[in-house]
């Protein structure tokens, strides 16, 4: 994968900048093929029966919404597990970035 670098390297401190923004861009690849993975799960279903959500007309409205609520169910747990997975990953990308913060701060003297 190419990575882009906005800072010219011509100092290992910008090499270390240049060298996070191609771990930004990774991290940010794979929220995005996390999202995707999930829509390509909703997409599948969906395909599989693309009506099976809409109530059916001999059912009794009740027994609809129920039908209903039960599947809304199974989409808000999906979208739950799906969250849960970002923030953790964007809890290790910004633990990461902490610890080299307090590295470099630990670094400059009298700080």
């Amino acid at each position: 994968m190419p990575t882009i670098s906005l800072i010219p390297k011509d100092s290992s401190s910008n090499v270390m900048a240049a060298e996070e923004v191609a771990l930004d861009l990774l991290d940010i690849m794979e929220v995005v093929e996390v999202v995707a993975e999930e829509q390509e799960e909703g997409d599948e279903d969906f395909r599989q029966a693309p009506l099976a959500w809409l109530p059916k007309v001999t059912r009794p409205p009740l027994e609809a919404l129920e039908i209903l609520q039960l599947e809304l169910g199974t989409v808000n747990a999906r979208g739950s597990r799906a969250s849960a997975r970002l923030k953790r990953k964007l809890g290790q990308t910004r633990r990461r970035h902490l610890e080299r913060r307090t590295a470099i701060i630990q670094a400059i003297p009298g700080f």
